[in-house]
């Protein structure tokens, strides 16, 4: 465990080095300008892991409320709740590192710019069996949004998730540019505004 002196990055873990397990955690009430809870930066030759990790009432001033990576990210079985960032990933911001989820949960977090939730930029994402709730982006993306600016390999995959009464410019549930997105048809849109989903390149 590494503090940043600075306090500008993860005020409650700031993470550069190998592997990380975040196992049967509650990470709350942090304020920091980037990744408030947890900041895994892009320097890390390692991957994040988060197993039955809460992260709730975290406040980024820049992005990634909760958390932040620039490495390879897994969560599983975690919850994001009231989360918020004063630019992109009101909950999770992910620069460059490829992320999945599966089984997770995201409730009332909230963004400035994009991704009211969750904001993947340029790299692989795969969502799974994940409810997003009431989330909000003044930008796209309601709940998430993934920006692969057309990059090899920055495919986009969201298959059995709900998306319920999120909100945003664009893409109330989910906005995506990825050159290959894959939808799944099991995927539940209710109540999102203006929109359920916007994708560049749809594939059902």
């Amino acid at each position: 465990t590494l503090s940043d002196p600075a306090a500008n990055r993860g005020a409650g873990l700031y993470f550069a080095g190998a592997d990380l397990d975040l196992r049967d955690l509650e990470v709350s009430g942090h304020e920091a300008y980037e990744g408030a809870g947890v900041y895994a930066a892009s320097s890390a030759s390692g991957v994040v892991n988060a197993d039955t990790v809460t992260f709730s009432g975290n406040e980024a001033s820049g992005d990634g409320g909760g958390l932040w990576s620039g490495v390879s990210l897994t969560v599983v079985s975690s919850a994001f709740d009231d989360n918020r960032s004063g630019r992109d990933g009101g909950a999770i911001f992910v620069n460059e590192a490829a992320f999945d989820i599966d089984q997770s949960s995201f409730d009332g977090n909230y963004a400035a710019a994009d991704g009211g939730a969750l904001e993947v930029y340029r790299a692989e994402a795969s969502l799974r069996r994940t409810d997003f709730t009431g989330n909000r982006a003044l930008g796209d993306g309601g709940a998430v949004h993934h920006m692969g600016v057309n990059q090899s390999g920055a495919d986009f995959t969201i298959a059995s998730c709900d998306l319920v009464n999120n909100r945003a410019g664009d893409g109330g549930g989910v906005s995506s540019d990825a050159s290959r997105a894959t939808v799944s048809r099991f995927n539940r849109y209710e109540g999102n505004t203006p929109n359920g989903a916007s994708f560049a390149s749809p594939n059902s």
